[in-house]
């Protein structure tokens, strides 16, 4: 797509060029101008003509000038057998099971951030209160860092940043809290 936006380009370029210099030299004397209105008076399809295949190269211009969506992004790595392509919705579901192996995790919501190669992991987390937070944040990283090397033999992970919502305090650790004198 970006070799055809080149090459309309370059077309509409020369194009408009030629008919600017062209209408620089025509305009320099006033037997010229006279002649160059004669001919479009008298030659109305080539003018026609001319101007339908400008206008056509000014709309595939623009339309290679818009980016198509790709979908949905897709990590993409080399093994000894090719190319794999696994989409980041599928690596952000198996990442979500991790959070069922710690007691403290209610909730883990990855985002995978694939750009250019290379795979950025955020985690959102909600925690139980209580709970040593720079440890578990530490342990849950570690976890997701293994879970992709093991599963997916990935093992360029630009960063995996832990963002801790919610700290989720039960019931009755609130009532016993507020009753403890000051």
């Amino acid at each position: 797509m970006k070799a055809l936006h080149v090459m309309f380009g370059v077309l509409l370029f020369v194009l408009l060029f030629a008919l600017a210099g062209g209408g620089l030299y025509v305009a320099r004397t006033t037997a010229g101008w006279g002649a160059a209105l004669d001919f479009l008076r008298h030659e109305r399809l080539a003018v026609l003509g001319l101007s339908a295949i400008l206008a056509l190269l000014v709309v595939l211009f623009l339309l290679t000038t818009a980016r198509r969506r790709t979908g949905e992004p897709f990590v993409t790595f080399e093994n000894e057998g090719g190319q794999v392509s696994v989409s980041a919705r599928a690596i952000a579901e198996h990442i979500g099971r991790v959070g069922d192996e710690f007691a403290a995790v209610l909730d883990l919501k990855p985002v995978i951030e694939a750009a250019r190669g290379t795979m950025g992991i955020v985690l959102d987390l909600r925690v139980r209160g209580g709970t040593q937070i720079p440890e578990l944040c530490r342990m849950v990283q570690e976890r997701v860092r293994d879970t992709i090397r093991d599963s997916l033999g990935v093992t360029e992970i630009r960063g995996i940043r832990v963002n801790v919502r919610e700290i989720v305090t039960a019931p009755g650790e609130r009532k016993k809290a507020d009753e403890t004198p000051a």
